[in-house]
């Protein structure tokens, strides 16, 4: 059966991507909300809201002595909201969601070519014993 793409994923890389573009003209609008000017918050809110399960699916991994490049990115998301570097926390999720949507788009691929493939197997095969051909 194939794999299909898991839709959270593309939710997170979509609002991750939306929320970056969207940061910058914010910028201009000098409002304060719970002492983060309120381009800071939005991004920080849309960073806690997709970071937060892509976090938790990295760290399940970690638990079962999974180790990758994702917990590299866990450490630098976690890093980017300490250091107040909102921007980049939300460029990190973006490159985890996009890879994994990669993922499991090129599993999806290769699979259907198996699948395919085994389709095609022959069912018959053809046993020459001394001059008789005999189907097995």
């Amino acid at each position: 059966m194939l794999k299909k793409p898991i839709p959270w994923h593309l939710i997170a890389f979509i609002l991750s991507i939306s929320a970056f573009v969207i940061y910058f003209p914010l910028k201009l609008i000098d409002i304060k909300i719970l002492g983060l000017n309120f381009n800071d918050f939005f991004l920080l809110c849309i960073i806690l809201i997709t970071g937060i399960p892509l976090i938790l699916e990295i760290l399940t991994k970690l638990f079962k002595l999974d180790f990758g490049a994702d917990l590299l990115a866990v450490i630098a998301i976690i890093t980017a909201i300490i250091l107040q570097e909102y921007p980049s926390a939300a460029l990190v999720i973006s490159m985890i969601a996009s890879g994994k949507i990669l993922e499991s788009y090129a599993i999806q691929r290769a699979s259907s070519a198996l699948y395919k493939m085994a389709e095609r197997m022959p069912v018959i095969a053809h046993k020459k014993t001394n001059s008789q051909i005999e189907d097995i």
